[in-house]
This record gives structure tokens, C-alpha cells and sequence, in this order.
């Protein structure tokens, strides 16, 4: 008789134990989750920020478009035309103390331009430049960008402001509009400025 009152007892406790079980399940007793110690966050990576490259002014580039890709024989870096008198120009500056420049001229003594502004491809300008600086009269006439047959002009002077803009005579100033307009080697950037100290 003692043992069956005693497993009544065991079981009415039971039963009141499991009722009262949900209620401690419930949103607002259930403990707040814990974060855990082991996880690492991963931190959102900053896009780099790219300076977009600076043009010269003197420059045009053309870009690169399905209606360019018909590309005219007297572009940058075009060969020179088998028939053509003269394949390049050399501006030879030795001794002036002549600085590089992304968007060098060249002026005649009246101060008007010869030769600078240019459309070229931007991949081009960056690759080549406008024009190409030997460190010495024979690098400069034996530079693969002016060909087999330059024209080669001995600068008068430099522009006092940029030092990096030759000027040349009027005679060969003529001289040489009027064979580019025949062999249009400055539209190629065939053209270097010799850069020798002295």
C-alpha cells in the first residue's frame, strides 16, 4: 500500500512538472542567445579609388568605338608610306637644357605652333607619348618611331616659361609644314625631341 501511494505521489509531481515546462519556454523567459567568441566578422573590403589619368590639353584622344575601328593610314604609330620623302622629324634641343613633357609643342618663331596638338588614343599617349626623347643626335636618327629617312631641324631655342617646347626658324618651320603635307609624318607622331645635355 505505501509503495502504490508513493508512486502516485511520483507521478502527480511529474505531471505538474511537465504543464509547467512551456511556460519557461516561452519569448520572454527564454535567455537572450549569447554571441559567440569564435566567429569572426568579415569587415566589407573598401572599393579602391582610381584617379581617372590626367589628358593634356593640347590631345585629343579618340576612343574606342566601333566607327573608329575603320582607322585612316596617317594615325600615331601608322607606318611611314613607301613613297614618302620623309619618314619623321627630329627637333634636335642638344645643350639647351630641353625637360620631357606628356604634351610637349613645337613653335616657329612667330610663336605658332608646328606640332603638338594631336588626336591620338589614350592607350597610345600613355605608351608612346607625343613625342619620343633620345639621349643623343645618333639614338634620336636611328629611333625606330622616325623611320629610315627623318627630316632633322636644329632648334633655335626653348620657350623661356616651359623649357619643354622647342622653337625653330621660320625657313624650316616652312620646311617642314610642306613635307608633312606630303608624307603626314607629324599626324603619325613621328617626331623626337633630343633631350642630350650638351
Amino acid at each position: 500500500m505505501k509503495t502504490t501511494a508513493r508512486f502516485a505521489h511520483f507521478m502527480a509531481t511529474a505531471l505538474i512538472t511537465m504543464t509547467a515546462l512551456p511556460a519557461l519556454a516561452t519569448p520572454q523567459n527564454t535567455a537572450p542567445s549569447q554571441p559567440n567568441p569564435f566567429r569572426v566578422e568579415k569587415k566589407a573590403s573598401a572599393k579602391p579609388t582610381v584617379a581617372p589619368p590626367v589628358k593634356p590639353s593640347n590631345v585629343a584622344v579618340l576612343k574606342e568605338t566601333k566607327e573608329n575601328k575603320a582607322v585612316p593610314l596617317y594615325v600615331p604609330g601608322a607606318p611611314a608610306p613607301e613613297d614618302a620623302n620623309y619618314t619623321g622629324v627630329v627637333i634636335d634641343c642638344t645643350g639647351m637644357g630641353l625637360t620631357s613633357s606628356p604634351c610637349p609643342k613645337l613653335y616657329d618663331e612667330e610663336g605658332i605652333e608646328v606640332y603638338g596638338t594631336i588626336t591620338v588614343t589614350l592607350e597610345y599617349l600613355f605608351d608612346y607619348g607625343v613625342v619620343a626623347y633620345p639621349r643623343s643626335l645618333e639614338a634620336a636618327i636611328n629611333h625606330a618611331r622616325i623611320g629610315r629617312k627623318p627630316m632633322i631641324i636644329k632648334a633655335l631655342r626653348l620657350d623661356k616659361e616651359t623649357r619643354s617646347e622647342p622653337v625653330i626658324s621660320q625657313e624650316d618651320a616652312k620646311r617642314l609644314r610642306e613635307a608633312n603635307a606630303k608624307d603626314h609624318f607629324l599626324e603619325r607622331c613621328a617626331v623626337v625631341f633630343v633631350i642630350a645635355p650638351r
